[in-house]
Formats: structure tokens, C-alpha cells, sequence
């Protein structure tokens, strides 16, 4: 066997360095960077948890009794406004009447004539009829026909 030959290693300057170029300075900055952030949080994290910790409440800071909160219920109990009466009126004035006591108004003709002329008409019924309780903003149908 014949011996192998001793190794050469390359001079100084044919070793292959790393590239130090801006982009490296770059990144290595950011990483850093990112470690120090993440260092500083664990070291307030940790200095946070020891202030609480070591917060000891004494016999001073409790109150001298609970509090006690008393709660009274009353009942209100308000009565619906009723339906006026709005039959002979026309159904302009009778719209206008409903509309007052804050409800929504529907008018059904019973004849083409008031489809035509409303002012030829007059109110024959409605409907929930007078005197009715019912909530403000609740549907009044006025029918209406010619006389």
C-alpha cells in the first residue's frame, strides 16, 4: 500500500468566505432584532408576574362589611289607546285622525268610484273597529265606499 499524500489546505486568500453583503447585514439585524424583542417581553412578562405576586393585601384594604344592594320592582302596567270612530268621515279626515292617534292606515274601496275619487267616499267601516284597545303603530283598514 502506498501512503496517500498529506492534505493541502488552501491559502487565506482561496478559502471561501460567507458574502457579507447588505442583504446579510439585513437579516441578521432583523433577527436581532426579533430576539430582543422577545427577550425583553419574557423579561417584563416575568417582572410583571413577580409585582403581583409579591402584592399582599392587608386587613385595611377589605371592606368593613359586603355591600348589599337592594332591588325594587315595580310593575307599570299602560292601557293601549283605543280606536276612534272614524265611520261617515272622508277617508282624507279619517286618515288624518288615525295617523294622529299613531296608527298605520290601510283603506280598501268598495266601489271603483273611490278608486277613482276618494273625495266622492266616505268611511262605512273599519277595522279592529271603535273603541278597540290597540298599540300605536298597529294596522287601522278603513273601508270606504260612495253615498
Amino acid at each position: 500500500m502506498t501512503p496517500l499524500p498529506p492534505r493541502q489546505t488552501p491559502p487565506e486568500a482561496e478559502r471561501q468566505r460567507p458574502p457579507e453583503t447588505a442583504e446579510h447585514w439585513r437579516r441578521a439585524n432583523r433577527w436581532l432584532a426579533r430576539a430582543a424583542l422577545v427577550a425583553g417581553g419574557f423579561l417584563l412578562g416575568a417582572l410583571v408576574a413577580l409585582v403581583v405576586v409579591s402584592v399582599d393585601p392587608t386587613a385595611r384594604d377589605a371592606p368593613d362589611r359586603p355591600k348589599t344592594v337592594t332591588v325594587t320592582k315595580t310593575a307599570t302596567t299602560e292601557a293601549a289607546p283605543t280606536v276612534p270612530d272614524v265611520s261617515g268621515q272622508e277617508p282624507s279626515a279619517a286618515r288624518d285622525v288615525l295617523e294622529g292617534a299613531g296608527y298605520d292606515v290601510a283603506v280598501q274601496e268598495e266601489s271603483l268610484l273611490c278608486a277613482i275619487d276618494a273625495g266622492l267616499c266616505e268611511v262605512v267601516g273599519q277595522d279592529p273597529p271603535a273603541g278597540t284597545a290597540a298599540p300605536a303603530g298597529s294596522q287601522v283598514t278603513i273601508v270606504i265606499d260612495n253615498t
